[in-house]
C-alpha cells in the first residue's frame, strides 16, 4: 500500500514494539532514592526527558520495572491526561518508568527520532483511540494503537527531517535554559533590593525603625488594600469544559511572569460571564496563584477576556 506522497504506508505494529514498565515496591527503601530516573505522568509534560521526580536504586531498577536506553521514545497510555494531551517524550538518559507509560522499540527502518515527531503531528489522531477504563481513567488499548497506520520514508529522509526538527528543539531548549537563569538572576536582585534593602544606593539611606523592622527611610509599611482598587480571587467553582468560549486561567498557567494559554481549556460564555461578575482580569491589574501551585504571578498586559480559577486578582490603585 502507498501513501500518496510516494511513502509507503505500515502498520504500527509491524515497525514498533513497546515495552511495558511498572512501579517497584514502595515498602522496600533500597529500591528508591537512587539515581536512575523513574518515569511517570508527571514527568511527561517535557518532550526531552533528563530528570524525574522520583528516583531508583539499581536494585531498585531490576525490580518490578523496566530500563530502557538514551533515546527511547516513551508515550503515556494511561492517564486523564489523554482527555487533552498525548504526551509524547523523548529519554535523553538511561531511565525506568512505570505502568501508565509504554517505551518504544522501533525496528531497523524507522528512525526513533523521526517516530518522536510522527507522533507528536498525530496527537489529535491519537487522542482519538483514547477510550475509558472501568473506572473512568482515559486509555490508549496497544491493539488500537499498533494498528494506527504510518507512512514512512527511507531511513535517510527520516534522519534529515529529524534533524531538521531537532535543530528548532535544540534552540528552544536553550532559551529554555536562559530564561529559567535569568529569572533566578531577577529574583536574585529582589531579594537584595526588597528584603535585604541593598538596593543601588543603599549606602546613602538612613534605616529607621517601623513595625515590621528597619526599612529605608522614606518607604513606607501599607496594607495591599490601601494601594489597590480591588482584591479579589477567581471562581472556586469548576466550571464545564466547552469546545468554545474562553479560557480558564488557573495557577499552573502562568509560567515564567506569563500566562500560558496552550493548555488552558474554554469554558462558555454564560459560566464565563458569572466569574467575570467575581473577578475581571483588566490590563495592567496582576494576577497571582494562591492555591495549589503558589506564588506565580503575572501582570495582565493585554486586552484578552478571560477566566481566572483559584487565583487572585489585584488592581493596583492608578495614580
Amino acid at each position: 500500500m502507498k501513501a500518496m506522497d510516494g511513502w509507503p504506508t505500515y502498520r504500527l505494529g509491524d515497525c514498533i514494539k513497546l515495552l511495558s514498565g511498572g512501579t517497584p515496591s514502595k515498602a522496600k527503601e533500597a529500591y528508591w532514592c537512587g539515581n536512575i530516573p523513574w518515569i511517570s505522568n508527571k514527568d511527561m509534560k517535557v518532550t526531552r526527558i533528563y530528570e524525574s521526580e522520583d528516583y531508583l536504586s539499581d536494585l531498585g531498577a531490576k525490580n518490578g520495572t523496566h530500563l530502557v536506553s538514551a533515546g527511547t521514545v516513551l508515550i503515556v497510555v494511561r492517564g486523564m491526561i489523554l482527555a487533552k494531551k498525548f504526551p509524547v517524550a523523548m529519554a535523553m538518559r538511561r531511565v525506568a518508568f512505570n505502568q501508565d507509560l509504554k517505551a518504544i522499540e522501533c525496528i531497523s527502518h524507522v528512525i526513533p527520532q523521526f517516530l518522536f515527531y510522527w507522533l507528536q503531528g498525530k496527537e489529535y489522531e491519537m487522542l482519538g483511540l483514547a477510550d475509558e477504563a472501568a473506572h473512568g481513567t482515559k486509555r490508549i488499548q496497544t491493539d488500537r494503537f499498533l494498528n494506527y497506520p504510518i507512512e514512512l520514508p527511507d531511513p535517510d529522509i527520516q534522519r534529515k527531517i529529524a534533524a531538521i526538527l531537532s535543530a528548532y528543539d535544540d534552540l528552544i531548549e536553550n532559551n529554555t535554559r536562559r530564561i529559567k537563569i535569568l529569572e533566578e538572576m531577577a529574583q536574585a536582585l529582589y531579594r537584595e533590593w526588597f528584603v535585604n534593602f541593598r538596593f543601588p544606593g543603599h549606602e546613602k539611606v538612613r534605616m529607621v525603625d517601623s513595625p515590621l523592622g528597619e526599612i529605608p527611610e522614606g518607604w513606607k509599611n501599607q496594607n495591599l488594600c490601601d494601594i489597590c482598587s480591588k482584591l479579589t480571587d477567581g471562581t472556586h467553582d469548576t466550571p464545564d469544559p466547552a469546545t468554545e468560549g474562553f479560557f480558564l486561567v488557573t495557577g499552573r498557567h502562568i509560567v515564567n511572569g506569563f500566562v500560558d494559554f496552550t493548555n488552558c481549556y474554554c469554558i462558555s460564555p454564560k459560566e464565563h460571564e458569572e466569574v467575570m461578575k467575581r473577578s475581571r482580569p483588566e490590563k495592567g491589574d496582576i494576577i497571582f496563584s494562591n492555591i495549589g501551585t503558589l506564588g506565580s504571578t503575572a501582570i495582565v498586559d493585554q486586552d484578552f477576556e478571560y477566566s481566572i480559577k483559584n487565583v487572585a486578582l489585584l488592581k493596583p490603585l492608578k495614580k
